[in-house]
């Protein structure tokens, strides 16, 4: 996966420092922690830090600034957006003899055309004009669409795409509003393997990744629905259809957040008692 760092989102469309630091701290950040844990390639242009922020200051601007603890805090977000190699335009992929098409009128090469050109996704911030998760182009009249990434949700689902083995983490790290974790038992971790070998397709995955806020909403307001069931103590399953007809259930407990257990693909009526058994097993290890 490469991204490149959208500088055209950087318009001074902020209202004040405090808008910019709040959207730092509640969106920008949880991001960049994903792409810096995993090493992902940030491509940006190199004289980025120049472009404003607000209508009167630039990345370097706020940079500039000392005795603000909220700065501070924020400035290790703000060099990596700015400050931190690679530089798309060290190395211009940019074809001259080519015509790129997009939503707007800039002077080339633009992260459009190396988005377009590096097959990359692009990273946009908070922008009336870059709110759009896919954004239509054209190469030499062929028509294309770019991830346009603006929110840690969206890039997880992307980075889903590229790794699917990475399941156990984008579950963890989702932004559910509840701690979701898949529990490790005896050096093993079940659900994520059980998530993995089940030759469950990827849609099947991001499919359990939009279910968890209703099962959370539903196990919160106590009310029942066929995403979820209770069957012994305080062990609960979430239960879905997923693809070639089949259904998986997934087990899990709840203790100040959910902790999945193991998972299976039901083929009889009832939950084979030896996952049960399996599930409490690793629930005395949480």
């Amino acid at each position: 996966m490469e991204l490149i760092l959208n500088e055209l989102s950087f318009d001074g469309q902020f209202k004040s420092y405090d808008d910019f630091i709040d959207y730092i701290r509640d969106t920008l950040a949880p991001l960049l922690d994903i792409v810096i844990e995993n090493k992902i390639p940030l491509l940006k242009k190199s004289d980025i830090y120049d472009r404003l922020i607000t209508k009167d200051r630039t990345m370097a601007d706020f940079l500039r600034m000392s005795n603000d603890p909220v700065i501070s805090l924020m400035k290790n977000y703000i060099v990596n957006l700015a400050y931190h190699e690679p530089y798309w335009d060290n190395e211009i992929m940019t074809c001259h003899d080519v015509n790129y098409e997009y939503q707007v009128v800039e002077d080339e090469p633009n992260c459009f055309t190396e988005v377009i050109e590096r097959q990359g996704k692009l990273i946009s911030l908070r922008h009336p004009a870059y709110y759009s998760e896919r954004i239509a182009c054209k190469r030499n009249n062929k028509e294309l669409e770019i991830s346009n990434i603006v929110k840690v949700e969206q890039f997880l689902k992307e980075y889903l795409l590229e790794n699917r083995k990475r399941i156990r983490y984008i579950l963890e790290r989702y932004p559910y509003g509840r701690a979701v974790t898949c529990v490790e038992s005896d050096g093993k971790c079940y659900a994520e393997e059980d998530l993995l070998k089940n030759d469950l397709e990827t849609d099947d995955l991001i499919n359990i990744i939009d279910s968890i806020p209703r099962l959370i909403e539903d196990l919160e307001h106590g009310r029942k629905s066929d995403l979820w069931d209770k069957l012994q103590d305080d062990i609960f399953e979430l239960r879905l259809h997923v693809s070639a007809n089949r259904i998986f259930r997934l087990l899990f407990v709840q203790q100040k957040g959910l902790h999945f257990l193991n998972g299976f693909i039901k083929k009889r009526q009832k939950t084979p008692p030896a996952e049960i058994a399996k599930a409490i097993r690793i629930k005395n290890q949480v």
